[in-house]
């Protein structure tokens, strides 16, 4: 099965749509099948957030978050965006979108999954850092994900994540969760880690897909250690691509 990378932009573009413009191209030509933004609004947070701030300044109107998905339409990639609260979903479902994000903070709050079940959005990915590995049993009413591609994405919430994390988490997840409704297992992973090394494992263990921030040297904020560079996630989609099985049976065919 193929491997989609996400290259996740966060809000290194600082509020600047013509910067996040240049990160939808670089990436598209970097081979991202998906490039990721943050549905944040400014409203939901204590005014002595640390980030306040910061996120004031980097947040999109709705009309903006389009004009970034047309551009993705453009660069040929795909739009994604991660939503945080329960009350801004009808507006990401607004914009036609054929995914969303949950991220690991918010995996276990109920309002945000049950708003998301009642749209129309096919795709929805779910982050696991900060969920100790047991979402919400939400996630598995089978009537109300009926019809929905619903994947789980392996993380840890540290940043920088250490290394070798990859491969203990997708191996202590490789029992397939189960309850009354559907079974689910986790298919992909979330990086916070130095370089390509954990992306690399997890492809290797059998992930789908891949989730790494991505940086600009000009972007809007410092550079992050765990972030890839726009070349690293071209290497990554190299090695997403390499297909080992060619080499079964290369030798049977005198």
């Amino acid at each position: 099965m193929p491997v989609e990378i996400i290259a996740e932009v966060a809000t290194n573009h600082g509020g600047s749509v013509h910067l996040a413009k240049d990160f939808i191209w670089r990436c598209a030509e970097a081979g991202a099948d998906w490039v990721k933004f943050q549905h944040t609004r400014v409203r939901h947070l204590r005014r002595n957030d640390p980030q306040y701030k910061w996120f004031l300044r980097a947040e999109f109107s709705c009309e903006q978050f389009a004009e970034l998905k047309a551009e993705c339409e453009l660069a040929g990639t795909k739009f994604l965006t991660t939503v945080y609260h329960w009350t801004d979903v009808p507006e990401v479902e607004s914009l036609g979108v054929q995914a969303v994000k949950i991220g690991s903070g918010e995996a276990g709050e109920l309002a945000l999954a049950e708003a998301v079940m009642v749209t129309t959005i096919p795709r929805v990915f779910v982050s696991l850092g900060l969920t100790n590995n047991n979402p919400y049993e939400s996630y598995f009413v089978r009537d109300k994900w009926a019809n929905r591609d619903l994947v789980f994405l392996g993380c840890v919430t540290r940043y920088p994540a250490p290394a070798g994390i990859a491969a203990n988490v997708l191996r202590g997840h490789s029992v397939t969760w189960a309850t009354t409704g559907p079974s689910w297992s986790v298919s992909g992973w979330s990086d916070h880690a130095i370089g390509l090394g954990e992306c690399e494992a997890a492809i290797v263990g059998g992930a789908t897909v891949i989730e790494k921030h991505v940086c600009l040297p000009h972007q809007a904020r410092s550079v992050q250690p765990w972030e890839a560079t726009v070349a690293q996630i071209k290497q990554l989609r190299a090695f997403a691509d390499e297909d080992p099985q060619r080499f079964i049976g290369r030798w049977q065919h005198a």
